[in-house]
């Protein structure tokens, strides 16, 4: 349940938000903890707390995430208390979810714990990997470097992702288009073409009549009903395929086949693995350490179960290398380079190289993906289009013909 509140602090500054609990007295609960006196607490259940509790659900912006480590890792640096800092980005944000998981942060450190420590209290707000870089900035003192680190790896991370959004967005909306062409084609010329015919009292040929059939479900509101079951069944898989790790490897290692797009998807993963991995490496965490990590914050199962197996080398003295090279993931350019900062000690440093590199190599090849697909993608509309109209228009030339 959401609840909404108003509340002093300690030092008498006022306070008001939003709270997630079950009940009113949790929610007090939970305030109190945070050395907050509370003067007004109020359960929402109009539309605004109903949209409000959904969008809890949803990810908080990742450019809302970059600005916070950002601006605390200028504050802290500029000499600013922890607590401060917090209160600063916290009034300085838009997003309320943001700012509630500020508000208990700060509270938090009140209560006399660490800022990661703290972190790992929200972890729909903080990830994993967040509060891992945050606790080597704060045991080796550098934390503003550590969060401006973490910052920029999240941003990058972020920029390719949009990127292969943006390479898939062009042939969804040639399909959009395609699938709408047709369905008005279907509902609207076809049946004029098939009153024609009953007017001249000949048969309609099998194919125009497959498309009236076709159009009549469409009208009739058939096609929303399987159009339904088909998004339903598609939630489902993909909720399995997230749940499975047997089917997500399957899955993937059919996708990872594929000649252009399975070559792009596995060198982003890869990138994102060694992005990962090489930053928190640079931030001073320990490579068993880091490695558990990394498996949690990739999203590919191909590759979380690789970083398992790098996990389970490492414990039976293997080195990095060696274990990289037999998930067959990763290309020889690849474990050259990090063989290669084995032998100089400098992982970390090789592993954000490689992802650079990577990185690049993906953007190039989602350019050229894109440039190919254009011509196709408008021969296959063009096509279905086209097929469409020749299976109304030649039975009627046929039929005209024959009046004559």
């Amino acid at each position: 349940m959401l609840y909404y509140y108003s509340a002093r602090s300690a030092d008498g500054l006022f306070v008001r938000g939003s709270l997630q609990a079950a009940t009113a007295l949790e929610a007090l609960s939970v305030l109190s903890n945070r050395g907050l006196f509370v003067s007004v607490l109020d359960e929402d259940v109009s539309i605004r707390g109903a949209l409000s509790g959904i969008l809890q659900i949803r990810p908080l912006s990742q450019n809302d995430i970059v600005a916070f480590y950002r601006s605390l890792a200028t504050l802290t640096h500029a000499g600013v208390s922890l607590s401060r800092s917090l209160a600063i980005c916290a009034e300085q944000t838009a997003d309320s979810r943001l700012r509630e998981a500020l508000n208990g942060i700060a509270a938090e450190l009140q209560n006399g714990r660490a800022l990661s420590d703290a972190m790992l209290t929200r972890p729909r707000e903080f990830s994993t990997l967040a509060a891992a870089s945050v606790k080597a900035g704060e045991q080796s003192g550098k934390l503003d470097e550590m969060l401006l680190r973490l910052a920029g790896g999240l941003e990058r991370d972020h920029m390719l992702r949009k990127k292969l959004a943006a390479a898939l967005t062009y042939p969804a909306v040639v399909l959009a288009a395609t699938v709408s062409v047709t369905a008005l084609l279907l509902t609207t010329t076809v049946p004029v073409f098939e009153t024609m015919y009953d007017q001249l009292r000949v048969q309609i040929p099998p194919v125009l009549r497959i498309l009236v059939a076709a159009g009549e479900m469409l009208k009739s509101g058939s096609f929303i009903l399987i159009a339904m079951c088909a998004a339903g069944f598609l939630a489902f898989f993909i909720v399995h395929l997230r749940t499975s790790a047997r089917t997500a490897l399957v899955v993937e290692t059919i996708q990872f086949g594929f000649p252009v797009i399975g070559t792009i998807a596995r060198k982003a993963g890869a990138a994102r693995l060694a992005r990962l991995l090489g930053m928190l490496l640079g931030c001073g965490v320990s490579l068993h350490s880091a490695i558990p990590i990394v498996s949690q914050a990739t999203s590919s199962a191909r590759f979380r179960a690789s970083a398992e197996a790098l996990r389970r080398s490492l414990f039976e003295g293997s080195s990095i290398s060696p274990a990289l090279e037999s998930s067959g993931l990763y290309d020889s350019f690849f474990i050259q380079l990090v063989r290669v900062g084995e032998e100089t000690g400098t992982v970390g440093e090789m592993l954000l190289r490689i992802a650079e590199y990577y990185e690049l190599d993906v953007e190039a090849a989602l350019q050229q993906l894109g440039t190919a697909l254009e011509p196709v993608l408008i021969v296959v509309l063009g096509s279905i289009v086209g097929t469409v109209a020749a299976a109304i228009f030649i039975p009627l030339y046929s039929l005209i013909g024959s009046i004559k």
